[in-house]
């Protein structure tokens, strides 16, 4: 399948983003015009599919609208329906986060949620090893077994979500030096 031509449903001032079989469509939007321009691309990219028999599924499309503080005070009064946009006659949800390729994107950016969830997940994956691996006696089985299943979980995209508070960070470290 071919879709090199999904690029010319962009409309100016909005840009799309492919990886395997994953879209991402973006725009500022400053104005009323540019909401439009935003939600005529996506009107234009659900008759592309169309086309060429594929099918996108609103239940997996989301909205997530990073905001300025400046945006918050001059926009703010706008009814809801100017913040909305639709997929074939169907309302996208609007979320606060959103799973992008296994990392949580929040809609102030920062990584609070990511975070907490993947020390989660790094916690209960240190503890199931921890219990099943009694019957490695070799350190070097066992430090593999460790990078492999726990820290790469941990490193995952870390260059894009590394937090910068430094609650975050200690909370992080302190994961990794009990392991």
């Amino acid at each position: 399948l071919f879709i090199d031509d999904i690029t010319e449903c962009v409309v100016d001032g909005t840009k799309l983003l492919l990886y395997a079989d994953d879209l991402k469509v973006w725009s500022k939007v400053v104005t009323i015009q540019d909401r439009l321009n935003l939600q005529l691309t996506i009107d234009r990219l659900h008759i592309w599919a169309i086309k060429n028999k594929m099918v996108f599924h609103p239940s997996k499309c989301k909205v997530v609208s990073t905001r300025s503080s400046y945006w918050e005070t001059s926009w703010s009064q706008l009814p809801f329906y100017l913040n909305s946009y639709t997929l074939g006659g169907v309302v996208l949800d609007n979320v606060d986060t959103q799973r992008d390729l296994g990392v949580y994107v929040s809609k102030d950016l920062f990584w609070e949620f990511h975070c907490e969830y993947i020390l989660g997940k790094f916690i209960d994956r240190f503890n199931l090893l921890h219990r099943t691996m009694y019957l490695i006696i070799n350190p070097n089985q066992r430090r593999t077994l460790y990078v492999t299943l726990v820290r790469s979980f941990l490193e995952h995209c870390s260059p894009i979500w590394t937090p910068h508070q430094k609650g975050l960070l200690n909370s992080l470290d302190a994961a990794q030096k009990r392991a």
